[in-house]
């Protein structure tokens, strides 16, 4: 915001503090998880001395010096945020006694329900953070006291290079333990020590559900779901499936709390206060009150909560006479929600909010006009309605491209017909509350069936979308260079374009071309390089290459002990996360499920051009890979009656083993040379000593992927004698097989550097012919 009658000599200086606040905390975090916080913060405090300064003497420098002060700030409010999470203690060895409070209802399944717990005191001890707990077969009430007896976890550690990390996503919320019990002993009331924040986040959330339980009355199941979401933000009852529809078709912002539902908020507290709106300041407090009400029962989600202060920033504006610019309210928006919590920047949900805001900010009324332009019989209205969706759906692209790996063909079709069809859903909805409120019965059933219909509707426009084959196609993570060149041709494209660029269409055709080899240099892999992946699943085995020339060789898919979809969670996004969304080759080695029980799954998750194995083809579940196989026209390869396989020109899979013991699957297993060039890497599935001990090796291994999880038969003086330079072993910490085996282990590590997944996460080599890096997930 800007007084009209003074001109700023920076059009946005809300756009430089915010976007230099967001670099000081990307710093900040990663100077609390490399150890670097006294390098980054002297720099900091010198650069911010000198230009501070320096300002005094050149007026030129007082806004660097301001930035370099945003960024200072911003480093330090991460840095100790970010630093405190190493500092919660590991109580998982024994039980705890603990009492809390039951916040919110997080998840409920069929067997069991999800609690968010706070005001937490775990063995005496007060804390300050909070804490989810899964009870089996029983019901808690929101502001019940419970008591109970537990052992209590950290929330699960991702362990493979950029996928989801589970226990950051919840410390992002302000848990740090997770805990499942089976009874607990309840009080009803709130103990005297509650605090005031605390109740009435209870009794918000308490009314919430009870709002959801009336819908409930009147609504269909898939309805409830939908309008749970879209007007109280709560997602536990939307169907997973059906959210799956919509994330695939690009429309699942619909189903979040956003401008759209304050909007409704905000129309609703201007047509209950249109009289008082002569009286200027008490009709914009009154209007402001009613819409942070319904952003706090909505659940202060990250994008109600953006959409709430925009409306006041922008309320606050207008009332004081002030010309309200969208870009700057934005970003003085993004600012004032970062100083409070600077995790936020990491939401997803923060990240698709501002970036939809940001594009409708800058291209709506380029696409307007457009419009109006060429079809003047086209409403104004209508235009400027189409081109917000578009607007929205361009600039949040290729973030859904990053957090999902999802690209949709219909979403701009869908879009502009399902953003206007959900006003009306969120209107309906409201319509059936306050019927219920006034006790009109018949009304709120009627309007009730208005959102049953408007619900099918959608879902099935959605449905007729998806049955074309090529609705939405998975993508491979883009770079974050690609995603900043993809939003400077949007900007350059629009009214905001900066004034110093004079030939805006050259510089777009340059960031065009730029984006275009950011795509395609590291498909190239001009310096020649490999990359191995031993994907870290567990008591299980997985692992990925990918070679100079963009093939891809997987070897293995297993389902670890205990576990189910790896593929959907592991396997699949680690393959789409690392840049690569095909397997050419999927080698299994032979027919045990922690070696080939993923199989089948990501045959339906990922592209797969070939599958080579060596497993009998009576196995059942090979049965089933191969019918399924041959139903989606992939080339099968057994290596039974194939020596070697050549994946590109400088790759091949060389089978090393002729013995094949009918009565023993472990002794089935194929092992394979996977030549890379002038390297050699060896995996040997589950074959014990008596088949290795028959096999003649290369003379220079690389990395020999131990047999059989390193267990006592999998030793080999053979194979050692090779001196294989790594040994891998894929283990789960504390798996039920004692795996590996102490002895064999000692042997390994006379001969080799022998690295464990259990120890290591994933594991990955970049090597060459020359040169070979060794990275560990935990290093």
């Amino acid at each position: 915001m800007v007084n009209e009658t003074i001109p700023p000599k920076i059009k946005r200086p809300a756009i430089w503090v915010s976007a230099t606040y967001m670099i000081g905390i990307l710093v900040g975090v990663f100077a609390a998880r490399r150890g670097y916080f006294v390098h980054f913060a002297v720099s900091f405090a010198a650069l911010t001395g000198v230009l501070a300064v320096l300002s005094l003497f050149f007026k030129n420098v007082r806004i660097a010096a301001v930035c370099a002060l945003s960024v200072s700030v911003a480093f330090l409010s991460a840095n100790s945020v970010y630093s405190q999470r190493y500092t919660i203690p590991d109580i998982s060895k024994e039980e705890s006694i603990v009492s809390a409070v039951v916040l919110d209802i997080s998840k409920a399944n069929d067997d069991s329900t999800r609690y968010v717990l706070s005001n937490l005191s775990i063995n005496g001890d007060k804390k300050d953070y909070k804490m989810l707990v899964t009870l089996a077969n029983d019901t808690l009430n929101i502001g019940d006291t419970v008591t109970f007896t537990a052992k209590i976890s950290k929330p699960r550690q991702a362990r493979n290079f950029n996928l989801f990390d589970y226990r950051e996503y919840l410390a992002n919320s302000g848990i740090y333990y997770t805990a499942y019990i089976e009874s607990v002993n309840v009080m009803e009331e709130l103990p005297a020590d509650v605090g005031v924040f605390t109740r009435i986040r209870c009794k918000i959330n308490a009314f919430k559900h009870s709002i959801i339980d009336t819908y409930g009355k009147y609504l269909t199941t898939e309805a409830i779901g939908i309008v749970s979401a879209v007007t109280m933000g709560e997602d536990m009852y939307l169907n997973d499936a059906q959210y799956e529809k919509y994330r695939q078709t690009g429309t699942a912002h619909v189903l979040a709390i956003s401008g759209l539902h304050v909007g409704f908020a905000a129309a609703f507290a201007g047509l209950l206060t249109k009289r008082l709106k002569k009286y200027g300041v008490a009709y914009t407090l009154i209007n402001l009150a009613i819409v942070w009400i319904y952003v706090f029962i909505s659940g202060m989600n990250v994008s109600a909560v953006r959409a709430g202060l925009f409306f006041t920033l922008y309320a606050i504006g207008s009332s004081l006479k002030l010309r309200c610019d969208t870009v700057n309210i934005t970003f003085i928006t993004a600012l004032i929600m970062l100083i409070f919590d600077p995790m936020m920047i990491f939401a997803q949900g923060f990240q698709l909010s501002f970036a939809a805001v940001l594009s409708i900010g800058i291209l709506s009324d380029v696409i307007t006009r457009s419009i109006t332009n060429r079809f003047e019989s086209i409403p104004k209205a209508w235009a400027r309605g189409f081109a917000v969706t578009i607007s929205a759906t361009l600039g949040v692209m290729p973030l859904i491209a990053y957090h999902f790996n999802t690209l949709s063909l219909v979403t701009v079709i869908l879009n502009p017909f399902i953003v206007p069809l959900y006003s009306y859903v969120v209107g309906a909805a409201f319509a059936v509350l306050a019927f219920i409120a006034l006790s009109i019965t018949p009304l709120a059933k009627i309007a009730a069936s208005v959102v049953n219909g408007l619900v099918f509707i959608s879902d099935s426009a959605i449905d007729i979308a998806l049955e074309w084959e090529y609705s939405y196609f998975n993508v491979s993570t883009p770079s974050i260079l690609v995603i900043i060149l993809f939003a400077a041709l949007l900007w350059l494209f629009s009214r905001e374009k900066p004034r110093l660029i004079r030939h805006p269409k050259y510089v777009a055709l340059a960031c065009a071309g730029l984006l275009i080899v950011s795509i395609l240099i590291p498909r190239l892999n001009l310096l020649g390089n490999y990359s191995l992946s031993v994907i870290d699943i567990g008591q299980a085995e997985c692992a990925l290459l990918v070679t100079p020339q963009n093939k891809t060789v997987m070897v293995d898919a297993g389902t670890p002990y205990g576990a189910n979809d790896t593929a959907d969670y592991t396997i699949a996004p680690y393959l789409l996360k690392n840049g690569n969304s095909r397997i050419d080759y999927l080698v299994i080695s032979h027919a045990h499920d922690d070696h080939m029980g993923e199989v089948l799954p990501l045959l339906d998750l990922v592209e797969v051009k070939n599958i080579v194995y060596y497993c009998p083809d009576e196995s059942d579940v090979m049965f089933d890979i191969l019918q399924a196989a041959q139903n989606k026209g992939i080339y099968l390869i057994n290596m039974y009656y194939n020596r070697s396989v050549k994946v590109d020109d400088t790759t091949e899979l060389i089978r090393l083993n002729d013995h094949f013991d009918e009565n023993d699957a472990n002794d089935q297993s194929l092992v394979i040379n996977v030549k890379c060039s002038e390297r050699n890497i060896i995996f040997a599935g589950d074959a014990t000593d008596k088949v290795l001990d028959g096999i003649e090796y290369p003379d220079d291994i690389f990395i020999y992927k131990v047999a059989h999880h390193g267990s006592k038969s999998s030793y080999c003086d053979e194979l050692m004698h090779h001196l294989p330079q790594y040994s891998v072993i894929c283990t789960g910490k504390g798996n039920i097989y004692n795996l590996p085996n102490e002895d064999a282990l000692k042997k390994y590590r006379d001969y080799s550097t022998v690295l464990l997944t259990e120890n290591s996460g994933a594991i990955r080599f970049d090597f060459n012919d020359k040169r070979a890096k060794v990275s560990t997930y935990f290093n």
